[in-house]
């Protein structure tokens, strides 16, 4: 994965997985904190985790709605991603297509080239930094904020290695 940043001058929709959900537009459009519609926000999550930021409209109604009968899912989709698309787009006119969230035929994806994901970027520093055996680029990497102790300090066990469950160097 990467961190697919925008190109040009198209606009850029930044998705932040670490340290909590958050959606930034880089025209300054505010992108509500709370959306209309729990799903809305769990869809934009479920494509920007997804590999090429994809994923085929089945597999989101199977993990949005389990036990619903397929009917009733497709409809509960047309709600959703037309929520999800006024979210990260509240200007967007009637029967115009979203900058952001699109969809490809039976593939539900956020737009290759305008949406960046944090968790992608962190990926990628982290491969990077291991591919070079920089120890310091790795304890660098963007990994979302670090905890922190009640003193304010760092909690001892957690820094830019990964850990496991006995605080001990996983």
């Amino acid at each position: 994965m990467s961190g697919r940043a925008a190109s040009g001058d198209s606009p850029q929709l930044r998705v932040f997985l670490l340290g909590g959900f958050r959606v930034e537009r880089a025209d300054g459009v505010p992108v509500p904190s709370r959306w209309r519609r729990g799903a809305a926000q769990t869809l934009v999550k479920l494509l920007a985790v997804a590999p090429g930021l994809r994923r085929h409209r089945e597999q989101v109604m199977d993990l949005l709605w389990p036990d619903t009968p397929p009917d009733a899912a497709v409809r509960n989709l047309r709600v959703v991603l037309h929520a999800a698309r006024h979210a990260l787009e509240p200007d967007l006119a009637p029967r115009t297509p979203s900058s952001f969230l699109l969809g490809d035929g039976e593939l539900l994806l956020l737009a290759p080239g305008r949406v960046w994901v944090d968790a992608d970027e962190a990926e990628a520093s982290a491969r990077t930094a291991l591919a070079e055996g920089d120890v310091a680029a790795l304890a660098a990497a963007p990994l979302g904020p670090r905890p922190r102790a009640p003193s304010g300090g760092p909690v001892r066990g957690v820094g830019g290695a990964a850990t496991g469950r006995t605080g001990r160097p996983a």
